[in-house]
This record gives structure tokens, C-alpha cells and sequence, in this order.
């Protein structure tokens, strides 16, 4: 065998396995909204891209530092579930058949087992609806309540929602909301969305980031997660700016 004969052989070889790393690569999402924070970005001051005090979804889940809110989502789990007549069962159900929508929300593979990925989605659903429901109706919140009754930690969770890595898909909390509803629901479910009780907890982003508060009732139906939610308000109130401007020259 002459040295051209090598070389083909060699660039076959190359092509099969090449081939083969072309054919493995799994179709990227429409759905995909939630990323990691590039590493240049991550040290900068005053960023919000990791959560310091809970995990909201799979990219910091089972970090050891936060894992003391694991039983505060379980007590607002139980409080959820005491609400309405829905089982369970029937919730786990529900977000397993969403499960595939779910992981392509997010950029990166998830590697938690389906059974994991489904109880992290559960809990953590639940207690961002129980603390949003919380935030805006004191009235709800138990003398026993140690987020509430205690501001700093409820001060915590408040920033870490704003994290650009500790996001959730705005759908599978109004599909959970929906789901209470449809059997002997609470009264604080009455007439209650997602929309609703995202609202008076942008109030303080809104003052933060000098967004005008009408933009989040504007842009949030085309928004996928909180910080969707401020990309999608900001881009708005810098192009009507814009618009200001120009109508200045002009």
C-alpha cells in the first residue's frame, strides 16, 4: 500500500468518526430560554447570576450551601396541597408529561434522573407560587411561617428569583395554578394567575431598574421566566427612549 492509499484510508476513518459525532448531536429546542452566565461575566460586582439563599430549578440544585430551604419547600409544598382537593399524584403526573418541554427550557443537558427531575420541578414550583401568593396576601402567612417572620430571608429569596440562573418556566407555575383550581380549589384562588401574583413583586425590580411598572403588565404574556420578564421591559422602555429622542430631532 503506496502513501496515497494511506491517506485515503486515513481520511475515511477521519469521516466515519466525524460522521458519527454529526449524527449524535441532539436538535436544539425553540424552547431553550435559561442559561448559564458566561464565566467572564460571573465576578462581576453586583450581578445577580447565581442564588446565595435557595435553588429555583436544576442549575444550582443540590448545592450543599443551600440546601437548608429544602424542608422550607416541602412546609409550603404541604400548605399548597392543603388548598386543594387536587392530589398529589396528580400533580407529579401532570409535570411528568411537560418533562421533555421542561429540560429543553434550559441550554444545557440536565442530568438528574427523570424521577429526580420531576420532584425538583414539583417542590420548587410550589414554593415559588406559595411565596409569591405569600408576598402580596400577608394575610395567608402563619405565625409558624419562618420565611415571612423572618424579613432577611425572605429578603434572600427575593434576590435569588432575579437570578439569571435560578430560573423556572413561567408555564408550569400558571399550568400548576390552573390544576389547583379544578377541584374544590381555596378561596385565595379565585381569579388567580401567575400574572397576578408576579405583579406586586416587580414593584421593587421596577423602582431598582427605573422600569416603568405598566411594561411588565404589557410584556408579560410573552415572557418565559422572571428574568425574560425584565429583558423583554427593558429592551421597551430603551427603545421608547429612543423614539423620544429621535422625535426630539426631528
Amino acid at each position: 500500500m503506496d502513501k496515497s492509499d494511506d491517506a485515503c484510508t486515513d481520511i475515511k476513518s477521519l469521516a466515519t468518526c466525524l460522521r458519527g459525532k454529526l449524527e449524535n448531536l441532539y436538535s436544539l429546542s425553540e424552547d431553550c430560554c435559561i442559561y448559564r452566565v458566561p464565566s467572564e461575566l460571573r465576578n462581576l460586582k453586583g450581578g445577580f447570576n447565581s442564588p446565595q439563599t435557595v435553588s429555583i430549578g436544576p442549575l444550582h440544585h443540590g448545592r450543599e450551601e443551600l440546601k437548608a430551604m429544602e424542608e422550607h419547600k416541602l412546609r409550603y409544598s404541604k400548605q399548597f396541597l392543603q388548598r386543594t382537593q387536587v392530589s398529589l399524584e396528580e400533580f407529579l403526573i401532570y409535570i411528568k408529561s411537560r418533562e421533555e418541554k421542561l429540560r429543553n427550557c434550559y441550554a444545557e443537558t440536565i442530568p438528574l434522573a427523570s424521577h429526580d427531575f420531576v420532584e425538583m420541578i414539583f417542590l420548587d414550583a410550589i414554593f415559588l407560587i406559595e411565596f409569591l401568593l405569600l408576598f402580596s396576601n400577608q394575610e395567608f402567612v402563619t405565625n409558624g411561617d419562618r420565611i415571612f417572620r423572618k424579613p432577611s430571608l425572605a429578603i434572600g429569596i427575593t434576590r435569588d428569583i432575579w437570578c439569571v440562573e435560578n430560573q423556572i418556566p413561567f408555564f408550569i407555575l400558571e399550568d400548576l395554578i390552573e390544576l389547583a383550581k379544578t377541584r374544590e380549589p381555596d378561596e385565595c384562588y379565585d381569579g388567580l394567575s401567575i400574572s397576578k401574583l408576579v405583579s406586586p413583586f416587580c414593584d421593587d425590580i421596577c423602582e431598582l431598574l427605573l422600569i416603568n411598572k405598566s411594561l411588565f403588565e404589557i410584556n408579560f404574556s410573552g415572557a418565559k421566566h422572571f428574568v425574560d420578564l425584565v429583558r423583554l421591559c427593558i429592551e421597551q422602555e430603551s427603545g421608547l427612549k429612543l423614539d423620544q429622542r429621535s422625535s426630539y430631532l426631528t
